[in-house]
């Protein structure tokens, strides 16, 4: 599963009055409880305002198997999250003059060639925007997980891949744009890019339970849990490496002295900075810091996640209230709880707490097959905040039967997906995958012809066509 990063600005709803405190934690903690009790949640919850914690909370297991308890100071991986330590590191040694960013990436490392680096810019880097993939998708790294340890390996896997698009053109969610970003960071200071995050953010913050240079101390101390598409709780075999995409350690308290420090303090980033961070990067966005703050709309929502782990961080930016939530259970369960609290901010209570979108609908295939699962999609769907498009949904159910070994299953639910979304190349992509694992090339070639027809750039469907077709 991708790490999960994005912004969401929201309007309130309405706002509560500090006198209105004492529900809110109530409300908040009869949340966390049930959720815990439904097998929803496991981990730790920190509500502050203006930096001081108003509701803190562990519950569950860091280890179920052994009864080891989470704590506060249960330091877990946060995942993308990660990607916000990166993007204010890059901001600061802008601040310093040390790089520009709309240079190109040729003026500090080597690793691409010359064609890919003189198109590629820092900001597109920090945007999404350069055309890069995803490693933690690339068969190598898949292969052999533990091969991969160093940015230098990362880099070294991450050069070879094709371009997804010119960059500047499109936006794709990209973990081996990020982990570049990382091997720029080496290159302007001239450390590991741990020991630069170190010196640049965990120790002007004050953020010693924060795990960069030292994440081994901590790394296998939590035991990584996912609930099956059955609704059971098992171990995750997932197997985690940081790098400058995320996948450090840190517990609810560090992870909010982060935001006040980064967003309340000039110890780091300067206001103009800080804007920038908040407005993507964009340089096109004018809302000043001061505007900023003077906004209720600004309510950004960070999370990370990959099996066994999940992240979620909520800032009211404007009134400076907090929610930091991490877990040892993988998507989406902190996002679910992110979300679920902030409707108690905005409105005093949340919604009816419901088993995992992805779960319902398998549920539902079993019972009820394929052909009810189509039908009836909208319906099923209705109810659940989406954190992402329509179309990833079945598809995330897909992969994960493959990985269970019921690829038969997987296809059935893919081809549904290509007659609900056939608008969509990455679903005739998916498709194309399943088919070639399963042996049957005709139909793997009939779908990435499909992906090219909808996606004509598609340097993976056309690398995937060609191999299929020299074979055939």
């Amino acid at each position: 599963m991708k790490h999960l990063f994005y912004l969401i600005l929201t309007a309130l709803v309405t706002t509560l009055p500090i006198a209105a405190q004492d529900d809110l934690v109530t409300k908040i903690d009869e949340l966390v409880s049930q959720s815990y009790n439904m097998d929803l949640f496991s981990g730790t919850v920190t509500v502050a305002e203006n930096g001081k914690p108003i509701y803190q909370k562990a519950i569950g297991y860091a280890d179920i198997e052994n009864k080891v308890p989470n704590k506060m100071n249960t330091a877990f991986n946060f995942g993308s999250i990660g990607k916000m330590f990166t993007g204010a590191a890059i901001l600061k040694l802008a601040e310093e003059e040390k790089l520009n960013l709309d240079d190109n990436i040729d003026k500090y490392i080597n690793y691409f060639p010359e064609e890919i680096a003189k198109k590629i810019t820092i900001r597109h880097l920090l945007k999404h925007e350069a055309g890069l993939g995803d490693y933690l998708n690339n068969p190598k790294f898949r292969q052999n997980v533990n091969s991969y340890r160093s940015l230098n390996d990362l880099m070294n896997l991450i050069k070879d891949e094709q371009l997804l698009f010119e960059p500047g053109t499109s936006n794709r969610y990209s973990n081996s744009g990020y982990a570049t970003l990382g091997a720029v960071i080496e290159s302007v200071t001239g450390k590991s890019f741990y020991v630069a995050i170190d010196n640049l953010i965990l120790e002007p913050l004050g953020l010693q339970h924060t795990y960069y240079s030292t994440v081994n101390q901590v790394r296998d101390k939590v035991v990584k849990y996912f609930r099956t598409m059955e609704g059971t709780i098992m171990r995750t075999p997932f197997q985690d490496w940081p790098s400058p995409a995320g996948g450090e350690y840190s517990t609810t308290d560090d992870l909010l002295k982060f935001v006040q420090g980064l967003f309340y303090s000039n110890k780091v980033l300067s206001d103009e900075s800080k804007a920038l961070f908040i407005n993507r990067f964009d340089e096109n966005r004018k809302s000043t810091w001061q505007d900023i703050l003077n906004d209720e709309r600004f309510v950004p929502f960070w999370a990370g996640g990959a099996p066994g782990l999940n992240a979620a961080i909520v800032q009211y930016l404007k009134r400076n209230i907090t929610v930091t939530i991490l877990t040892n259970f993988g998507p989406p369960f902190a996002i679910n709880l992110g979300n679920q609290i902030k409707s108690i901010i905005d409105t005093g209570n949340y919604l009816p707490i419901q088993i995992p979108l992805e779960e319902k609908i398998y549920k539902t295939y079993i019972e009820n097959g394929v052909d009810y699962v189509e039908t009836n999609f909208k319906q099923l769907i209705a109810g659940y905040r989406l954190m992402g498009t329509e179309d990833l949904i079945i598809n995330q159910i897909g992969y994960t039967l493959i990985s269970m070994g019921k690829i038969d299953d997987a296809i059935k639910l893919f081809t549904v997906n290509t007659k609900l979304f056939p608008e969509v190349a990455n679903v005739f992509d998916s498709l194309a995958e399943a088919y070639m694992n399963n042996g049957n090339k005709e139909k793997a070639v009939e779908n990435y012809k499909k992906v090219l027809e909808l996606e004509p750039n598609s340097a993976t469907a056309s690398q995937s066509l060609k191999r299929l077709e020299e074979k055939q």
